[in-house]
């Protein structure tokens, strides 16, 4: 039985499962005071999910699953109470990759990558944050049409939207350009949000633009307290834990940019990047570099953030479908072996722990 905590806040946890057979589930856990809690699923299922309600923040729980096989323990912790009102909240929505290819690869879904972004839209829209954030790559392969089945499915969105590109949203270059600054050039540039200031990169040929560069110097040598959300696609700091793989994970003239990284590393400041997806929070001066995670590729999903006086929370949402997020994982494990690419294996993706995709940054 497969069976891990893929979501957790201060009150809450969402438990995804696996098993061989159909089977009705039972939890049972236990918190630091003795307390016994139980849940079980409504129906017999191989693969499904069991939400974890009125938990009590910053606890320890540890328990058992119970399934027709038999017994897994399982253990996690609850974050922190928030403290206040919420101050603001936006969703990161990393790599979508609308594509029109009939075939899927190596755990990637690109036949449902549509339905999966019109989910992930539904979802957003129940979270209703204040706006969702997207660090590039739409698109899978810059073509017009992808371009304009993205455009017409964020549409949906009740909510304004930010977003800069990534490498497969310039795959066909000058045309694919042409076709981002059509549909999106617009959700670029500087914009102001409950949760701070929004600054987006353009490192979508992996190098950073001059004038973005100047730009982003500008803002953060201002003397101010509030916090600062910066997405791009590729990562400005490299990250030890992700190492596989041959692609580029950092931006590519980045070494020319030591003044601007140390500006950065000075004013608290949040970096979203996609590209890799490899789930992973770096500390670098007084800011965080945050790896998010894709919908169409294992862990299969987007991050929640919700402001509060002590901090930022995020939240990892799993698209809504158990079955199809499972099979992504399958998938890419059978990739990793028959291509020998270990940067498909699942628990990589997932990052070292629960605490990769669920955490609170004090700022």
């Amino acid at each position: 039985m497969i069976c891990k905590i893929i979501s957790v806040d201060w009150e809450s946890a969402l438990l995804a499962y696996s098993t061989k057979s159909l089977s009705f589930v039972k939890v049972k856990l236990r918190d630091n005071k003795a307390n016994v809690l139980f849940w079980e699923s409504v129906e017999a299922n191989s693969i499904g999910r069991i939400e974890l309600n009125g938990l009590s923040p910053a606890s320890f729980y540890s328990g058992e699953i119970e399934f027709s096989g038999g017994v897994v323990p399982i253990e996690f912790e609850t974050l922190p109470e928030p403290q206040g009102e919420m101050l603001g909240s936006y969703a990161i929505v990393a790599d979508p990759h609308i594509s029109c290819k009939t075939e899927n690869r190596k755990g990637r879904f690109m036949l449902e990558s549509a339905m999966i972004l019109r989910d992930v839209v539904g979802l957003c829209n129940s979270l209703k944050p204040d706006c969702v954030l997207i660090p590039g790559d739409i698109t899978n392969d810059g073509t017009e049409k992808e371009y304009s089945v993205a455009a017409d499915i964020l549409k949906d969105l009740k909510m304004p939207y930010i977003a800069t590109p990534g490498n497969h949203d310039y795959h066909h270059g000058e045309s694919s350009i042409k076709c981002w600054e059509k549909y999106f050039a617009s959700e670029c540039g500087v914009h102001d949000t409950k949760s701070g200031k929004v600054i987006t990169l353009n490192t979508a040929t992996s190098h950073l633009l001059a004038e973005e560069v100047h730009s982003l110097c500008s803002l953060l040598e201002k003397e101010s307290s509030e916090p600062m959300i910066i997405i791009s696609h590729y990562q400005l700091f490299d990250n030890e834990y992700i190492c596989r793989g041959g692609a580029k994970k950092v931006v590519s003239n980045i070494n020319e940019q030591e003044h601007l990284l140390e500006l950065i590393k000075q004013k608290p400041s949040l970096v979203y990047a996609g590209h890799q997806n490899i789930c992973s929070v770096k500390a670098v001066g007084k800011s965080f570099q945050i790896n998010a995670p894709q919908p169409v590729q294992h862990p299969c999903g987007f991050i929640y953030v919700s402001r509060y006086a002590n901090g930022f929370y995020h939240k990892f949402i799993p698209i809504s479908s158990e079955i199809l997020r499972q099979w992504s994982s399958i998938s890419g494990e059978q990739a990793m072996n028959l291509y020998n690419e270990e940067q498909w294996d699942s628990l990589y993706r997932e990052g070292k722990d629960l605490s990769q995709t669920n955490f609170l940054i004090k700022m």
